[in-house]
Order: structure tokens, then sequence, then C-alpha cells
């Protein structure tokens, strides 16, 4: 009385796995009968299922495979196995019945999903002898499509400089061109400019430094291209652009630092905006020399290099050149 004993049921190799009822008959001095509902699983083999992305859109290829091995996770070696895709209303709409599997991977097999499917959750199955193993993916259609915007313009301009070159492309998700309508402004950066936006920052600096608790404000959102003459364009994906800066745009190179470009394009079909900012530097030579080290020993014979380059750094051809050298001596004092 009041004894409990475990008891043992071995199943059949056979036996199929899923849902199962489990009945207690007992007899003897007492009666009694019960049920549990159980599940059977059937853990001879490991499966997991690839995938080569969790997302997806309509008209995407999905690559899949099956990693599988043995309860004891020794890769299977030549086996086969079946794989199922369903789709988000549980529709069989992919089917490969013998998936060879070699050193306990399957081969990659690629499904292309319709243009036309039935979006949401997707379900990826696989099965060896009596288990099985699923995976989830979603297939999803973007409510609305994107596009992406590109402008590529001279790395620098020198003084003698009179035209804004470049090239401006527009093209959506699967990399095929659009049609658009463009803005394009143009505005300077003056040394006053920079001295001003310097001072500003100092003051900043100033005020964070005498009130340490204090936080800084969000600044507001810079719309200074507004005050800048512009051009407008239609864009059929790609529109090359040769503009006068002084007639179009007022600004004359001799006289500025930089050059900012403004880039604004809305796609026609879905009236989705892009924007790009460009800050292009001016020089005053198409020739910059560069003089290394800048450090002398005193006491020893110094030898330094003169590196000729463009203002964008790449390399330029020596010309003949004279180089002044001035030392400035220090008295007593080290002044």
């Amino acid at each position: 009385l009041g004894e409990t004993r475990n008891a043992t049921i071995t199943l059949p190799m056979e036996f199929p796995v899923g849902a199962a009822e489990l009945i207690f008959t007992a007899t003897g001095g007492i009666r009694f009968e019960d049920k549990r509902d159980v599940i059977v699983y059937d853990n001879r083999y490991v499966l997991l299922v690839q995938t080569s992305s969790s997302s997806y859109r309509p008209g995407d290829d999905m690559e899949l495979r099956l990693i599988a091995t043995n309860d004891e996770l020794l890769p299977l070696e030549n086996s086969a196995a079946e794989i199922e895709i369903y789709d988000a209303n549980l529709k069989l709409v992919g089917e490969f019945p013998i998936v060879p599997i070699r050193s306990g991977i399957s081969d990659t097999i690629i499904f292309p999903i319709g243009e036309y499917c039935n979006v949401g959750t997707w379900l990826v199955s696989a099965t060896i002898g009596n288990t099985t193993s699923s995976v989830e993916v979603i297939v999803t259609r973007p409510m609305t499509p994107s596009f992406d915007l590109k402008g590529i313009f001279q790395r620098f301009f020198l003084r003698t400089d009179k035209f804004l070159r470049g090239v401006i492309e527009i093209d959506n998700d699967n990399n095929e061109p659009i049609f658009g309508r463009g803005l394009i402004a143009v505005g300077s950066i003056t040394e006053e400019d920079v001295q001003n936006m310097m001072k500003e920052q100092a003051e900043k600096a100033e005020e964070a430094r005498r009130n340490p608790s204090l936080k800084p404000k969000p600044e507001p959102v810079a719309e200074e291209w507004r005050k800048w003459k512009s051009q407008t364009m239609d864009i059929a994906g790609r529109i090359e652009i040769n503009y006068d800066l002084m007639t179009l745009f007022n600004v004359d190179i001799t006289k500025v630092i930089a050059v900012q470009v403004y880039v604004q394009v809305t796609d026609l079909e879905s009236g989705q905006e892009r924007f790009i900012q460009h800050v292009i530097p001016v020089f005053s030579r198409d020739v910059v020399y560069d003089i290394r080290p800048l450090e002398f020993e005193a006491g020893f014979e110094n030898e330094f290099e003169l590196v000729a380059k463009r203002p964008d750094g790449k390399p330029a051809k020596m010309e003949d050149v004279i180089v002044t050298l001035t030392m400035m001596i220090g008295n007593e004092q080290g002044k």
C-alpha cells in the first residue's frame, strides 16, 4: 500500500509519431482506468533547416538546405530527406521528395517565389523517416516601393573652373531606372561663413563649460538650400548635368572656399522624396606641394622630400620649383 513503481514501455521503430493516447488499466483489489494524451517523437535524427534569409519578397529566390545528424550528432551519410514548402494559407507550393544528404548536409535547393503569391508566414518543412523539422520565413510585399538616389560630382574646383559637372541617377529596389523630378540648388561657403560657424561653436562650448548641467538644445533642421538659386529637371533614370555656376546659381568661384550642392528628387510613381548634399572644396592651384618631414634636428645634416600632388591627394607631375628655407633661431630663453 502506498508503493510506487515505474513502468517502461518500449515502442517499435515503426510506431507512428504524433499525437497518441496512453491508457492505464488496473486490476486486482482495486480496479480503475485512466487516459492521458501524449505525443510520440522520433529522436533518431536531428534536423536543422536553413534558409538564405528570414524574409523574402514576391519574385525572390529562396535558397535552403538541410543539416542532418543522428541522435549522437554524427553527420548522416548517403541519406535522403523530403522538403515541403507551405505558403501563408498552408497551401503546398513547393515539394522536393528526394533531397540527397552527404556528410550531414543536403544540396542547396533554389525555390523561386512567384510574383503573385499569398504573403505572410511561410513554413519550410524537412522530413527523414518519422523525424520532421521546420522553420518559418516571412514573405511580404512592400507597401510602398523604395528608390535610391546617387549623385557624382567633381571632387574639387579650381579658381579657373566655371561649370558644375556631374551625374544624377535614380533606380528602384530592383536596380531598374525610374522616372523622377529633381531639384538642384547650389550655394557657396566663404571664409566669413567658416569664421561665424567657428565662433558659434566656441560660444556653445563656453556656455556648456559654464553650465555643465545645461542640456544642449536640439538643432533645427538646416534648410539653408532654400535661400540658394536652383534648377529643376526631369530624370529618366540618369541625367548628366553641366551648369554654369555664375549664370545659373550666382556663385563666383573666385571668392569662395567651397561650393555646396543640394539635390532633391521625387519619384513620380510613389511620391517619395530623397535628397543628397555635397560640399566641394575650391583650391587656388592645381598642384599642392608638401614637405616631409617638417621637423629638423639641430647639429645634424637634415634631409627633406618635396612632394607634388593634386588637391584631391593624387600624385601630380613635379615641375621646377624654388624652395626657400627660413630658420627661426631662438634666444637663450627659448623664445
